[in-house]
């Protein structure tokens, strides 16, 4: 922060210089401290696993909202200032893969449990049942052909929604697109009613469908025999029950598996330290209670240079060694103490099609008529 050239000190005892520099290099110390804060901007709840830090075992959100050109999954935010940085892309990707993974293994289900009901039907058991019960598999049968076929749009539109949803954290305003409560935590996302039409149009059909197969198989002793679970699709049945299971739940999991969703509360913030702890480059801070205004430098406090000139033991003010050492954090700004509501609406299905994803499913069904994103 503030750098003294061991050349033009000439023969000045380095002690002089740094007590004659004290007093502007502390004032320095503090603007660059002020300016370092993390911006309240960058710190979604939703994403708050990957706030900014100093630590390089994972990727992490900007510091403050920062221009780039060449974001790849949230390439929409190229030039413009958002929170995402290139070392987010792969948490992004992984996000992305995984909860489509998730819609994946839901229709793998419904097959593995057709592929059962087909093997009964080619059992003696089928062959030794009454025509009635034979009836209902074969219906059940084809219940489940129908609903699996439904889901290639319905998945389709979900992924777009999950793209729109990782790249949610790059922007800054989050704050005007969610319910918080008093503690800071967000409770909701406010879903644009386009985007719950979207989905509906897309799941509404394979929704009812599987809610209709789902009383087949109750009606039938032989769709009964698998012992595998049915995946649970009852918030696809109507258009309110969607938009609140994508508002409520899947919007709430941005990244799943690497969020940790909460407050941004005082109570959950713990106290920052007066003094940045140099633990990782093997120096520390020791401080002598009797004269709280010297410490004794050790290690990695000062510059390299510094520390060739003069040995470490060397007792500095305390003014000096605030102004070399690394900027004391600030605490991080914190949201209004009470509760907020959303002025805008969000669009995830929007903002997934602007994103680079790839969504590597079958071709989508055409849209029903009328449709806003035809």
């Amino acid at each position: 922060i503030c750098t003294v050239k061991p050349q033009a000190m000439f023969r000045l005892d380095l002690v002089g210089w740094l007590l004659v520099l004290a007093p502007w290099c502390e004032q320095t110390a503090t603007f660059v401290r002020a300016d370092e804060q993390t911006s309240f901007q960058c710190m979604n709840p939703l994403f708050r696993a990957h706030w900014f830090s100093q630590r390089t075992d994972s990727a992490h959100l900007g510091r403050v909202p920062i221009a780039y050109d060449n974001l790849v999954r949230c390439k929409m935010w190229n030039k413009h200032e958002s929170c995402c940085n290139p070392s987010m892309e792969v948490p992004q990707q992984r996000a992305f893969d995984s909860r489509r993974a998730d819609f994946d293994r839901y229709t793998d289900l419904l097959r593995a449990y057709l592929e059962d009901l087909d093997k009964i039907k080619g059992s003696a058991t089928y062959r030794h049942t009454d025509e009635v019960q034979q009836a209902l598999l074969d219906r059940a049968i084809d219940g489940f052909r129908y609903t699996i076929d439904l889901a290639v749009p319905c998945k389709q539109a979900l992924v777009l929604f999950t793209a729109g949803m990782v790249c949610f954290g790059c922007d800054p305003h989050w704050d005007d697109y969610v319910w918080r409560n008093t503690e800071g935590a967000v409770v909701a996302v406010n879903i644009a009613g386009e985007a719950c039409i979207y989905v509906d149009q897309r799941c509404g059909d394979f929704g009812r469908e599987a809610a209709e197969l789902e009383e087949q198989v109750m009606d039938s002793g032989l769709a009964k025999l698998p012992s595998m679970p049915l995946p649970d699709f009852s918030m696809f049945r109507h258009r309110e029950s969607t938009c609140k299971w994508l508002r409520e739940d899947l919007a709430m999991q941005p990244l799943p598996g690497f969020v940790q969703p909460g407050a941004i509360a005082p109570s959950n913030m713990k106290e920052v330290p007066s003094r940045r702890l140099q633990a990782e480059a093997g120096g520390e801070w020791t401080n002598d209670a009797d004269t709280p205004d010297v410490v004794q430098v050790t290690s990695s406090v000062l510059p390299d240079w510094a520390l060739q000139l003069m040995p470490t033991s060397t007792s500095l003010p305390q003014g000096v060694i605030d102004a070399m050492a690394n900027p004391t954090p600030s605490p991080v700004p914190l949201p209004p103490p009470y509760s907020t509501s959303p002025r805008h609406a969000l669009d995830p299905i929007y903002h997934g099609k602007q994103s680079g994803f790839r969504f590597e499913v079958e071709a989508e069904a055409p849209a029903a008529p009328g449709s806003m994103y035809n």
